[in-house]
């Protein structure tokens, strides 16, 4: 996932590592690896403070990108097979977007971390 003002690049593995790279130099750095699956969907907010981070076991990650620190790790969904596809923020970068393999999408309060709604 591209910064929307294109100088960072979010990148996903298939072992659960997430890497932000910094276009305007060689440097990467990311949120540690913490043994989560498949990386699915990756978002940058706009001001690329914040990277939302979605997993095939339907985990979804928030972290502050600088410096590097979880701000929230919640379960979107409880079964294994519904998997994130989606992450996006909204305009203000408080609210943010993750869409399931289940066809369910929920908006995040990125603060707190509670669930705002759900689009079915």
């Amino acid at each position: 996932a591209f910064s929307p003002d294109c100088t960072h690049l979010a990148c996903g593995s298939d072992s659960g590592d997430v890497y932000l790279w910094d276009m305007r130099g060689d440097d990467a750095s990311g949120p540690p690896s913490q043994g989560a699956t498949l990386v699915y969907a990756l978002a940058l907010s706009r001001d690329c403070s914040r990277l939302a981070c979605g997993f095939e076991d339907g985990t979804v990650e928030l972290w502050e990108t600088s410096p590097t620190k979880r701000r929230l790790a919640s379960h979107l969904h409880s079964r294994q097979d519904d998997r994130v596809s989606l992450m996006e923020f909204g305009p203000d970068g408080r609210l943010f977007a993750s869409g399931s393999m289940d066809g369910t999408i929920k908006l995040w309060n990125g603060g707190d971390g509670s669930i705002d709604g759900t689009i079915k």
